[in-house]
């Protein structure tokens, strides 16, 4: 008898993080103009591309092998091989709108000289979408031999502590500013006794900010509180805090001392992005 998880999953994208209606959603006030042009780095197969690219004049991919670059292409995205960042690895093209770095950062060599890569192609208000499952656990299955991973500092054992480190200690540093934080599921290919893996990912939205790489200090984090943030229905301000911004990201800390009872982040579930469901 077929597997249902196999059967449940047929007809799907082999990876996805968000459909198509919540990407609208997320990205509705992004920057537009200069043709709205959005680059994603490591697109795979194009399965986490495709739910957003109709909100973009084109979407500029790159892949590490001419295999994966075909397939690319044949979907008539304009595909590059290359393993930098760099307005010459991509036809001339540095100024886009949006970028994409869809669970590749804990994966690639370096985190955090792909964000400053990023950055550096980027519109002075563009901005960098990042999705990465957590806890952080880094792997490169590319890395060759004799060389090395570089490791980030990225802590927490749970989800709410390990999205905040995420912020605070990698994705600040290197030259962003929190737009928005929201927790989904991230689904795909398992192993024989479990073909589909749903693993829990934050998608961070991030601006390019103002002040250049590593130039900004990392405040130091401090108790999650159940101040509601900047409006945010059950938001934490201290995990707003320790990025040092006040940001509607739909953190939640019910507890008294300071932990987070529920999930943080804002849940994706139907059809849109919210915060009040805890399923």
């Amino acid at each position: 008898p077929q597997d249902a998880g196999a059967v449940a999953f047929r007809g799907m994208p082999r990876n996805f993080v968000l459909s198509r209606a919540q990407w609208d959603e997320l990205l509705a006030a992004r920057p537009r103009g200069l043709g709205g042009v959005a680059l994603d780095v490591g697109a795979g197969d194009g399965s986490l591309v495709t739910p957003y690219r109709h909100l973009f004049s084109k979407v500029v991919v790159t892949e590490l092998t001419l295999p994966l670059v075909a397939r690319l292409a044949e979907q008539r995205f304009e595909a590059y091989v290359t393993a930098t960042l760099s307005a010459t690895a991509l036809g001339g093209r540095d100024q886009f709108s949006v970028a994409f770095i869809l669970n590749v950062l804990d994966r690639c060599k370096d985190p955090g000289l792909m964000l400053r890569e990023a950055r550096a192609l980027l519109r002075e208000d563009g901005w960098l979408v990042v999705s990465v499952v957590l806890p952080w656990l880094q792997s490169d299955a590319a890395v060759a031999e004799g060389t090395k991973q570089r490791r980030e500092r990225v802590t927490g054992a749970t989800f709410e502590l390990a999205a905040a480190s995420l912020v605070r200690d990698l994705l600040v540093p290197n030259g962003f500013e929190l737009i928005r934080l929201v927790r989904a599921p991230y689904l795909c290919g398992g192993d024989r006794s479990s073909p589909v893996a749903a693993l829990d990912a934050a998608v961070v939205v991030l601006r390019r900010a103002a002040y250049p790489p590593q130039q900004q200090l990392a405040p130091k984090l401090p108790p999650l509180a159940s101040t509601p943030v900047d409006g945010a229905p059950e938001a934490a301000a201290g995990v707003a805090a320790a990025v040092g911004q006040d940001v509607p990201w739909g953190m939640r800390a019910d507890s008294a001392d300071g932990a987070a009872d529920e999930p943080v982040g804002e849940r994706v579930c139907g059809e849109r992005v919210c915060v009040e469901c805890s399923e």
